[in-house]
């Protein structure tokens, strides 16, 4: 995001019409993503397989699910951030 700044120069509207933006608000969604999902599984999911309520293997299976798609969001984010690195800026 630093070298985004310093490439636009404070003209932050080149990020919104350039192929080197779409690639960094997509980088940024996913990591979003990924960190709601992190968020999720540390603080809800975690908690309620400690329990140990009934349901248990319910909730280990929903749980190995979401790590898997936050492993999953993981490499999208290194994808994302390989493609912006071949991304020319905006100038």
């Amino acid at each position: 995001m630093t070298n985004a700044a310093f490439r636009v120069a404070g003209s932050f509207g080149k990020l919104f019409y350039t192929a080197y933006g779409d690639v960094l608000c997509a980088k940024l969604a996913l990591v979003a993503l990924m960190l709601a999902l992190a968020y999720f599984n540390r603080f809800v999911a975690l908690p309620r397989l400690r329990r140990g309520s009934g349901e248990g293997i319910a909730q280990a299976k929903a749980l190995t699910r979401n790590v898997a798609a936050e492993l999953a969001l993981g490499v999208l984010v290194l994808g994302a951030a390989a493609v912006l690195g071949i991304t020319p800026p905006p100038q």
